[in-house]
Parts: structure tokens; C-alpha cells; sequence
């Protein structure tokens, strides 16, 4: 398979050639400076592949040890660039998914980021708890409210609390909020629509209070 790119590692082998010949340049140094310029080009592949589809393939990685052979670099470097590159992606999808307003379908997204990456925001990014309890708390709010977490299938919360790692009682904490924040307004959307004479609205609105109440039972979270 033919090394796909804009022609640095190329450029980069005759910037090589061409420091041999600098007068004062020690081989240390030589060396030192070819590996930054080797470091620059690498990350630039693995930023681009990142930024196109968010995740390292197979076929991507084959290309990256082409990379690796062409500019001279070892194979721990770039794997321990590479990973460093993966964690800075996902960490600036962090800090702007965090400055933003957020909701459910903001957190889900960030969700996926991390795990198209292989990235862990907790134990990787050490994201602090409160920022993943935000994250949680969104969408967990948003399947509330969309009526997409039910009596019957209420283990769905325990999933978001593990792929967020939250613990027990910040999880139950939060929910139960949650919960309660939802069935009071569904409650106050009930009394404007008796004040205002619409039945219909009402019984819609009563009937989510009844389904919001019944997730306010203890949940099953390891």
C-alpha cells in the first residue's frame, strides 16, 4: 500500500540530509531535531484521521507504521504519541462540550467521542465527578423526559451511571432529583391546562406524572 499524504516524510528525509552537513550540530542533536520534526508530521496524520472519523481503524493503523518507518521513529514513540493525541481529542470535546449549555443529546455526543477514541473520561482524563454527574444528569434527564426510561426498563439508568462512572449515591441522588423535578413540572403543566379548560392537555399531562412517579422507586445500581 502506497504512503498516502501531503509529502512531508519525504520532506522530512531530505531535511535530514540536509543537517548532516550543518557545522556545530552534534549527532545527538541531529538526532534530537529530526525526531521533533518527525513528532510534528506523525501528529499531524493522526490529528487529521481523528478529526475525519474520530477513531484509529486497522487500515489507518497500517498507515501510521508506514509513517513511523518513513520518518525513522520508534515504535514506542508513536505509540505513546498516539495515544497522547487520542486523549488531547477527546479531552478538547470535553472542555467544549462543558462551556456549552448542556443536554442530553450534547452528552450523548460527548459519550461517543470518548468511545470511538478508546478513551475513558474518568480514569484517562481524570474528569472530575462532578463534571461526569452534570454529564449523567443530562441524559438522563433527556430519557426522562422523552419517556425513553420506563418501570419496565429502568436498568438503563445503572448504564448511564457505569459509562459515566458515577457511584451509588450520586447516581440515586441525581435521579431522584430528576424525577421529582419532572413530575412537578408535569404536575404544574396539569393545573394550566385545568385553568384553562383543556382536558386533553391535562389527562396527557397527569398521565406523565404517574409514569415519572413510579421511576421515583429505588434503583438496582451496583
Amino acid at each position: 500500500m502506497a504512503l498516502q499524504g501531503n509529502g512531508a516524510p519525504e520532506r522530512l528525509a531530505l531535511a535530514k540530509k540536509h543537517l548532516g552537513g550543518v557545522l556545530g550540530l552534534t549527532a545527538a542533536s541531529r538526532a534530537a531535531v529530526v525526531t521533533e520534526m518527525g513528532r510534528v508530521v506523525y501528529t499531524q496524520y493522526v490529528q487529521d484521521m481523528l478529526q475525519k472519523k474520530g477513531c484509529i481503524e486497522t487500515s489507518d493503523l497500517r498507515q501510521l507504521v508506514q509513517v513511523q518507518q518513513a520518518l525513522g521513529l520508534t515504535e514506542k514513540f508513536c505509540m505513546d504519541l498516539l495515544w497522547d493525541l487520542k486523549k488531547q481529542h477527546v479531552q478538547v470535546a470535553v472542555d467544549s462540550t462543558m462551556r456549552q449549555r448542556l443536554d442530553g443529546p450534547l452528552a450523548t455526543s460527548l459519550k461517543r467521542v470518548a468511545e470511538l477514541a478508546g478513551v475513558d473520561l474518568a480514569d484517562d482524563l481524570q474528569v472530575p465527578a462532578n463534571a461526569r454527574v452534570r454529564l449523567f444528569s443530562a441524559e438522563v434527564d433527556a430519557a426522562i423526559d422523552s419517556g425513553e426510561v420506563a418501570l419496565a426498563n429502568k436498568e438503563q439508568i445503572e448504564e448511564l451511571q457505569l459509562s459515566w462512572g458515577v457511584d451509588n449515591e450520586l447516581a440515586l441522588k441525581y435521579f431522584n432529583t430528576l424525577v421529582e423535578n419532572a413530575v412537578k413540572t408535569e404536575g404544574a403543566i396539569a393545573t394550566a391546562a385545568l385553568v384553562s379548560g383543556n382536558p386533553i392537555a391535562v389527562a396527557r399531562a397527569l398521565d406523565k406524572v404517574r409514569i415519572h412517579s413510579l421511576l421515583g422507586d429505588p434503583l438496582p445500581l451496583r
